[in-house]
């Protein structure tokens, strides 16, 4: 059940060890052609790294949670208090985020194996950030692409942030059904 950036990897590890999988849902994830985003924000990539930007997300983990643009929960905000204060930027998070535009671009046009029943939970508000960041490209779209030849293939829209898996749990688990039921599982 990848979420986010994983989905990259999902797609990747789909293709390459596809026996090792039976099913893929993924959780608002990410897609080969958000590599884009990083060629517009390469200024600003660079100034994340900044250790003075740095250290002042960590002391003060409302200025990170407030870019999110989001509406969370108290429990949904301690968390993301806890994650930017002593997760944020470390040192394997700054590696993958100097691949992430490569990694990207290696699987742009890869489309999940036919035979491995593959589902999309969307939030709603990403598809929004998503169309003004690359250019008024579809959300929807760009991961229908990614199983347009997949019998199984589901995509769904649901109202929420990109942590859907925090507040959707049941939606998760019905599109789980919906899928085996497809697949007769």
């Amino acid at each position: 059940m990848p979420h986010s950036i994983s989905g990259i990897y999902s797609l990747f590890y789909a293709n390459n060890y596809p026996d090792e999988i039976q099913g893929i849902i993924g959780i608002d994830t990410a897609v080969p052609k958000q590599y884009k985003l990083f060629e517009r924000n390469t200024l600003v990539n660079k100034f994340m790294e900044s250790t003075l930007l740095t250290k002042l997300i960590r002391k003060n983990p409302d200025i990170a949670i407030k870019m999110t643009r989001g509406k969370y929960s108290n429990d949904e905000l301690n968390i993301l208090t806890y994650m930017y204060k002593y997760k944020y930027r470390n040192n394997s998070i700054k590696n993958e985020y100097a691949l992430m535009q490569q990694n990207m671009k290696e699987i742009v046009g890869e489309t999940f194996p036919v035979h491995i029943p593959t589902a999309f939970i969307l939030a709603d508000k990403t598809k929004k950030q998503i169309y003004k960041i690359l250019a008024g490209e579809n959300w929807i779209e760009l991961h229908k692409e990614q199983i347009k030849n997949n019998k199984y293939g589901l995509v769904e829209e649901v109202e929420g942030t990109h942590y859907l898996h925090w507040k959707k749990a049941d939606k998760i688990k019905s599109m789980l059904d919906s899928l085996c039921e497809k697949v007769n599982m």
